[in-house]
C-alpha cells in the first residue's frame, strides 16, 4: 500500500544484522581459504593482498643479525644489500625493478638516515652452483649485509646442486661481518616452481624464507586474480607483480623487527661435502692447454666471461687438452633451448661423463657443470671432446615462452672458463 508503514519485530531486525554478519563472514572465509572460484574486487582485493603477504613469509628465522644491521642502517651507516638471482631479480629496461621497489620500501621502514648500497649477481638461467662459483669473486669483496637467495626456477633436484646451495648459504653466513641470508623461493607463471629441499636447508639453518608460489598460486588456481596481471611470461613478473614481490619482502623486515631472538648460531652441515674453500675462477682465455685440438679462443659478449673456447666444425674433431691438479673441477658451459651439443669428457684417456647443452632458456645460460671430482691433488689430464653438433640452422621453432617463430641458428659447442677447488673443507 503507498504511503504504508510495515512495522518490523526487534527480534526479526536483529536477526536480519546477524545474518548479514555471517554472510560477510562467510564471503571472506571464501575468498581467503579459495574455497569457491570469485573474480577479485575493488572491495576485497586488499583483503586478498593482506592474504597473499601473509602466506609468502613461511619461516621468519633467527632474527638477531637483521636487527644489528638495522640497527645499523638507523643510525646513518652504509648497510649493503647483495641479491643472488637467476630469475626474479633481472633488470627489466625501462621498468621499476623489483630490486628497486623492495630498497624503496626498506628504506622507508628504516628512515631517512639510511643509507643502502645494492650489489647484483644476477644471470638468467643459471644455478646456484654458479652463484657459489661467482660468489667470492663478484658479491663478498662488497662485504653485504643482506644477501638475498634467488635460485628455486633453475636448480635441479641434484645431490651436487643441493650441496651447492648449502655452500653458499654457509660461505655467507661464515663472513666476518655476519651478513643475513634471505632466501627467496621464486616460480615460473605455468608452474609452482618452489624446491623443497631449498625450503629444508633454509630451516635447517634458521633462516627467513619467502616464497613467491605460496603466495601467488591459490590466488590464480582458485581464479580469484589472473595470471596476465602477475606475469608477462613464464619469467618476468608485470608491474603489479613487481610491486607484490616487494611487499612481501616488507612484510618479513616488518615481522623481523617485531622479533627479538638470541645471537644466531650455524649449524654443522646438513652436506659433509659441501663446503668448498678456495675456489679458483679461470677465463677461457687464461686456460693453458696441453693441446687445443680443434677449437679455437674467441672474443665472447659476457658480462663475466670476455673470452670463449668454441669446437671448429668440419676439423677432425681433436679434443681440446688440459691438465689440472684439483679436488673438484666444474666447466662453466652456456646452454639454451637453441642448443643440442654434447661433449664428452676424459678424464687421464677414460671417458667420464658427457655435458649436454640443450637448457631452459631462449638465451644463452652460464652453467657449472661438475666433471671430475677426487680426494687428492695428483695432475690429471682432461679432454673435451664434441660427441654430436647441431644441424638445425635451417629449420624454424615456436618458442612456447613468447609464442613466436624464431630461427634456430647453429651453434657449435663451447665453454667459457673452469672453476676448480684445491682444497676442501669439513667441518
Amino acid at each position: 500500500m503507498k504511503g504504508t508503514t510495515v512495522a518490523v519485530p526487534f527480534h526479526y531486525k536483529k536477526e536480519k544484522i546477524m545474518f548479514k554478519r555471517t554472510a560477510l563472514i562467510f564471503s571472506l572465509v571464501i575468498l581467503l581459504t579459495g574455497c569457491m572460484p570469485s573474480p577479485i574486487s575493488r572491495n576485497n582485493i586488499h583483503s586478498v593482498n593482506r592474504a597473499m603477504i601473509s602466506r609468502s613469509l613461511t619461516n621468519t628465522g633467527n632474527t638477531d643479525r637483521l636487527n644489528n644491521i638495522f640497527e645499523k642502517a638507523r643510525d646513518g651507516k652504509k648497510i649493503t644489500i647483495a641479491f643472488l638471482s637467476s630469475s626474479a631479480f633481472i633488470e627489466d629496461e625501462g621498468n621499476t625493478s623489483t630490486v628497486t621497489e623492495t630498497v624503496e620500501k626498506l628504506k622507508e621502514l628504516l628512515g631517512k638516515k639510511s643509507n643502502i648500497e645494492v650489489v647484483k649477481l644476477c644471470v638468467a638461467g643459471s644455478t646456484s652452483r654458479f652463484g657459489n662459483i661467482m660468489l667470492e669473486k663478484k658479491i663478498l669483496p662488497k662485504n653485504p649485509d643482506l644477501v638475498v637467495l634467488d635460485y628455486a626456477v633453475f636448480d635441479k633436484h641434484e645431490q651436487e646442486e643441493r650441496e651447492a646451495f648449502e655452500s653458499i648459504i654457509r660461505t655467507c653466513i661464515e663472513q666476518e661481518n655476519e651478513p643475513q641470508v634471505i632466501i627467496f623461493l621464486n616460480s615460473k607463471s605455468d608452474s609452482n616452481a618452489k624446491q623443497d629441499f631449498m625450503e629444508q636447508i633454509a630451516r635447517y639453518y634458521n633462516l627467513p624464507i619467502i616464497n613467491a608460489a605460496n603466495a601467488l598460486f591459490p590466488e590464480i588456481s582458485s581464479g580469484r586474480m589472473k595470471k596476465e596481471e602477475i606475469f608477462i611470461d613464464p619469467l618476468n613478473y608485470t608491474e603489479q607483480g613487481r610491486k607484490a614481490i616487494a611487499s612481501y619482502f616488507t612484510n618479513y623486515f616488518r615481522t623481523a623487527i617485531k622479533t627479538k631472538d638470541i645471537k644466531y648460531t650455524m649449524p654443522i652441515p646438513m652436506y659433509p661435502n659441501s663446503v668448498d674453500k678456495d675456489i679458483k675462477l679461470i677465463d677461457a682465455g687464461n686456460i693453458h692447454a696441453d693441446n687445443d685440438g680443434s677449437f679455437v679462443r674467441e672474443k665472447n659478449d659476457n658480462e663475466f666471461f670476455k673470452t670463449k673456447i668454441k669446437y671448429l666444425k668440419n676439423t677432425q674433431n681433436m679434443p681440446f687438452e688440459f691438465s689440472i691438479g684439483a679436488n673438484d673441477i666444474c666447466l662453466i658451459v652456456p646452454t639454451s633451448q637453441l642448443r643440442s651439443e654434447i661433449a664428452e669428457i676424459y678424464i687421464d684417456g677414460e671417458k667420464k661423463t658427457e655435458i649436454n647443452t640443450k637448457g631452459d632458456t631462449l638465451f644463452d645460460a652460464p652453467q657449472a657443470f661438475k666433471i671430475y671430482s677426487n680426494n687428492n691433488l695428483d695432475s690429471v689430464k682432461i679432454e673435451i671432446k664434441v660427441k654430436e653438433i647441431s644441424e638445425t640452422a635451417e629449420k624454424q621453432e615456436v618458442s612456447e615462452e613468447n609464442d613466436v617463430i624464431l630461427p634456430t641458428p647453429k651453434k657449435d659447442f663451447e665453454f667459457w672458463g673452469i672453476a676448480y677447488d684445491i682444497k676442501k673443507t669439513k667441518k
